[in-house]
């Protein structure tokens, strides 16, 4: 496709150009410039025609008083157990996904003025995190929460599954203690949060947590740690971590229906404000759970029932 397009434009080189040789500045105004004319020349039809017709533009299907209050009390019991609220712009630098997460830039929305469209707002967070310790921040953990609407170009099969959609993501960040301290503390604190929450509208179904190692030396302790949580369904996974992703623990949380097992939350270490601050001792705690499709499957449905 792009030999296509080079070869239409006159110019086999013209993506080396463009990519390298331009500075970041003189890249910007040019697609400003791009980006301009080819609105100039659009249509109000055709603009109406994009919003009917893209799955990017079609406005979300829940109820919003009730799905905000449903953020609304998420957030309060975030806040209560020590993750301090934020609220974060739709936009942030230009490969916060890809240069920290692995993530390929062709799944997330790319925009002018060296800009992307957040696709996972975790990201972000691991950025003001970073920002916030590179300032000198006093505190020993960072702890924050947050609900988003993200935005991602993978077409996914399942109706339930929508371009854009609402999630809650709580994440924690400081250094390394030693003995897997902060690992094993901030697993226990996100799954309890996840597990709590999603109990609250589970009704007959069960909610399950799974948790994945990579390492071979926290299989005991957190057995240990386990065994005195007896009010939560926890499994330990005999299967090792497998990936780049999360290192070296992983947690899923499911709920159990009579027809399916269905991951509405999970989270894990990763080494994102690692690579941000250079510092091989920073750690960092994410998770997330889809809020929108916890309305959906728990309380969407069971409203139209009642």
């Amino acid at each position: 496709m792009l030999d296509r397009i080079t070869k239409k434009l006159g110019d086999q080189s013209i993506i080396d150009k463009l990519s390298e040789e331009l500075s970041g500045s003189d890249f910007n105004t040019l697609l400003l410039e791009i980006f301009q004319r080819r609105a100039k020349h659009t249509q109000p039809k055709q603009v109406l025609d994009l919003f009917n017709n893209s799955r990017f533009f079609a406005p979300s299907t829940v109820d919003p008083i009730r799905y905000k209050e449903l953020e609304i009390e998420w957030l309060k019991h975030a806040s209560q157990v020590g993750f301090q609220p934020q609220i974060y712009s739709p936009a942030t630098p230009l490969g916060t996904c890809s240069t920290i997460a692995h993530v390929h830039q062709n799944n997330v929305i790319s925009a002018g003025r060296n800009s992307e469209i957040v696709s996972d707002i975790t990201n972000v967070m691991a950025l003001q995190t970073a920002a916030r310790i590179k300032a000198g921040s006093n505190v020993d953990y960072l702890k924050m929460a947050a609900t988003h609407r993200l935005m991602r170009t993978q077409a996914l099969p399942s109706p339930a599954h929508t371009a854009h959609f609402g999630l809650i993501c709580l994440t924690t960040g400081g250094l390394d203690t030693g003995s897997y301290k902060f690992e094993l503390n901030q697993l226990e604190e996100h799954f309890r949060y996840h597990s709590s929450m999603l109990s609250r509208y589970a009704g007959n179904n069960k909610v399950e947590t799974r948790i994945s190692l990579s390492e071979k030396n926290l299989r005991d302790p957190l057995n240990q740690l386990i065994t005195g949580l007896p009010d939560f369904n926890v499994k330990l996974l005999e299967k090792p971590l497998s990936g780049d992703y999360y290192y070296p623990l992983r947690f899923q949380t499911y709920l159990l229906t009579e027809d399916a097992e269905i991951n509405l939350a999970d989270g894990g270490v990763v080494d994102w404000t690692q690579k941000l601050l250079s510092n091989k001792k920073q750690r960092f705690f994410i998770s997330a759970c889809g809020l929108e499709l916890v309305y959906k499957l728990l309380i969407s449905s069971s409203s139209d029932t009642t």
